[in-house]
């Protein structure tokens, strides 16, 4: 199905998650401008995986010195709301008849600075915004909060590519490890998980760790030896044979915004040990069904629940959480993503 109207698409850092677009791509062909910056780390052939040329921006701003190149396009949907010239570009579209949708990715925290946020929201930037799209649950709260209607916002913003993150591998059949994938940094919460994985490993813990990110180990945390596995940052396919071969995806944050690692992680049928800073937890996450909620992020909390799954597996129980996961993941992803868009443009048009 073409679609006529005239799209504009901008992604900040352009994810591997952006493989989500490839049916909208198709769906708009030439319809749709897709406008992007780098990502801090590379993904190999993304263009060609989605399946368009993209407009590359060397920074965000860069969009108003280009501004009317795009003056034919009727919709615009972009990430964030922190660049002056991406609003100052959006209030100039605007004049020209544009609807604007904005992506938000943050989730609902009621701490001070979001109380702050709604009230500048509400003076300034509602006003600009027609539509949001958020990833799920958390963002609408957020936006709600910030003053948007409920009708104005949309979920399924952020999923991973179903053709690469799928189920690999028979459950049974796989390691008996836990694995993260994700940034060695303290916002991560990286030492947390080191530090509980060395309090079970010292209380007869009989699982391995696999831990996926980064540019190198160095050590850092202290803890290093033949039951932890780790590799650099690895591309999708080879991140979701990983995923595949291991037991338990953890990811014990201090903050995050909806982290679609957790999303591939239940494409792969894994159990989740996740702490309440991950806003995915409320859409991907059924407490005691297919994993838990570190409700406590402290070490001898999360190692307590890294035993407990281990004593799930050992009485053949893990299972049922495998297929919750898989169940669960079913919610996001290419036709999840495409449903919203189209949704977003056809309320843009009335």
């Amino acid at each position: 199905m073409k679609c006529e109207i005239k799209v504009l698409l901008f992604w900040e850092g352009l994810p591997a998650c952006a493989l989500i677009t490839k049916k909208i791509v198709e769906d708009f062909g030439e319809n749709l401008t897709f406008i992007a910056t780098k990502p801090d780390v590379p993904f190999e052939k993304l263009e060609e995986k989605i399946g368009k040329n993209i407009i590359w921006l060397s920074h965000p701003n860069e969009i108003w010195i280009r501004k009317d190149e795009f003056l034919d396009h009727e919709i615009i949907i972009h990430t964030g709301w922190c660049w002056k010239k991406w609003l100052k570009f959006d209030k100039y579209m605007k004049k020209s008849g544009a609807k604007i949708c904005v992506s938000v990715d943050n989730r609902f925290k009621l701490n001070f600075r979001q109380f702050i946020g709604a009230f500048y929201f509400r003076l300034f930037l509602r006003p600009i915004f027609d539509h949001v799209f958020v990833p799920g649950e958390s963002g609408i709260k957020l936006m709600k909060f910030l003053g948007m209607k409920k009708n104005a916002i949309f979920t399924g913003l952020y999923g991973c590519d179903e053709n690469i993150f799928f189920n690999k591998k028979i459950f049974s059949e796989r390691k008996s490890q836990f694995i993260f994938v994700g940034q060695l940094i303290h916002r991560k919460g990286i030492d947390i998980l080191i530090k509980s994985f060395q309090n079970y490993k010292q209380n007869n813990g009989k699982w391995s760790l696999r831990i996926i990110g980064g540019k190198s180990w160095d050590n850092q945390y202290g803890f290093l030896d033949k039951n932890i596995i780790y590799s650099p940052f690895l591309q999708p396919e080879e991140i979701s044979i990983e995923m595949s071969n291991s037991k338990c995806f953890v990811l014990p944050s201090r903050d995050d915004h909806w982290a679609t690692v957790v999303h591939e992680a239940t494409r792969c049928g894994l159990p989740l040990l996740l702490s309440r800073a991950v806003g995915a937890h409320e859409d991907l996450l059924e407490q005691g069904k297919n994993g838990f909620l570190v409700h406590k992020n402290i070490p001898n909390i999360l190692e307590q629940l890294m035993h407990k799954i281990e004593s799930l597996d050992n009485e053949n129980k893990l299972y049922h959480f495998h297929n919750k996961s898989l169940e669960l993941s079913k919610k996001f992803g290419i036709d999840s993503y495409s449903k919203s868009f189209h949704r977003i443009v056809n309320a843009a048009q009335k």
